[in-house]
């Protein structure tokens, strides 16, 4: 009667708080069930937001596969905030564009835009003068 009570008890620790109570032996055999494994080698973990990305560096990740699921985890060790890396990139590309004369002349004579509205058509264009045309006229 007192084993059975033990036992119980035990069972009620165990589900309460969620592995206390388990052995070390107990608690490998139930990682090694949900297939935890460390990731070796990883540099930094981006998580991507709208308008800005957070790199995380210098962490430890762990993927798990438990009913079907994959499950990362990550432990931080130091992590940034920084303004999406192609909205960056975008803008390197803008300042590289050289726009010729003769292509602002053809955007704002078919489009009838001043001459700063074209020569902002063709920079965000990328130089494509059908697509500055379209930008503007749309």
């Amino acid at each position: 009667m007192a084993a059975r009570r033990r036992a119980r008890r035990q069972a009620k620790r165990e589900q309460a708080g969620m592995g206390q109570g388990m052995s070390s032996k107990a608690m490998r055999k139930a990682m090694n069930q949900m297939n935890v494994e460390d990731l070796k080698g990883v540099e930094e973990v981006i998580i991507r937001m709208k308008d800005k990305e957070i790199v995380l560096t210098d962490s430890e990740v762990q993927s798990m596969h438990m009913q079907g699921q994959e499950i990362y985890t990550i432990t931080v060790g130091k992590s940034t905030v920084r303004k999406r890396q192609s909205e960056q990139q975008n803008e390197e590309i803008k300042q590289d564009i050289e726009v010729n004369e003769n292509d602002v002349k053809l955007v704002m004579e078919q489009s009838k835009c001043d001459y700063d509205t074209a020569k902002q058509a063709l920079i965000d264009s990328g130089g494509d003068l059908a697509s500055a045309i379209m930008k503007v006229v749309s």
